[in-house]
């Protein structure tokens, strides 16, 4: 089974956007300009991910969101990109580092990140703390829905011709 995050880090190494991952500069007028979409783009990625988790059934049409939603992503400069995936990363692992009490902080982001591709038992953990985190909700068995959204972000945000 594909992993988002692994996904992401293909795409985005195949840019040439991801040697290690860092947050932007926050004080650039360019990141704060578009924070609300790249952090849309980093929420949905993310949560498009655990909902592989939640309803297998579904998986290949969370895929397709995931690959529309990568698209758009590709689509901004290296800083943003980096914004997006520790967007989506953050998405994934804070259930579970807030759940182990480790301090959400960008160093332990990295961490988590670079740890959970060595260690299946951390990968899983993280994954079964973030679909914990999303039970309640409707997000995972609505990717029409969802799908629906994308479109009118891309729209909004003149990326509509990438879907």
């Amino acid at each position: 089974m594909k992993k988002l995050l692994s996904a992401i880090t293909i795409s985005f190494v195949l840019s040439g956007c991801m040697n290690n991952i860092s947050l932007p500069n926050t004080n650039i007028q360019e990141v704060v300009s578009n924070s609300d979409e790249l952090n849309y783009l980093g929420f949905v990625l993310g949560t498009a991910d655990v909902c592989k988790h939640v309803n297998p059934k579904m998986e290949k049409k969370w895929d397709r969101y995931i690959e529309k939603a990568l698209k758009i992503a590709n689509s901004y400069n290296k800083n943003d990109k980096e914004y997006i995936l520790a967007s989506s990363v953050s998405r994934v692992a804070s259930p579970y580092m807030r759940k182990n009490n480790i301090p959400l902080t960008l160093e332990n982001f990295e961490n988590i990140y670079k740890q959970q591709f060595q260690d299946k038992y951390l990968e899983k953990a993280i994954y079964k703390a973030a679909v914990a985190d999303l039970k309640g909700t409707d997000l995972c068995f609505t990717p029409n829905i969802a799908e629906k959204s994308l479109k009118e972000f891309a729209n909004k945000f003149g990326k509509g011709h990438l879907l």
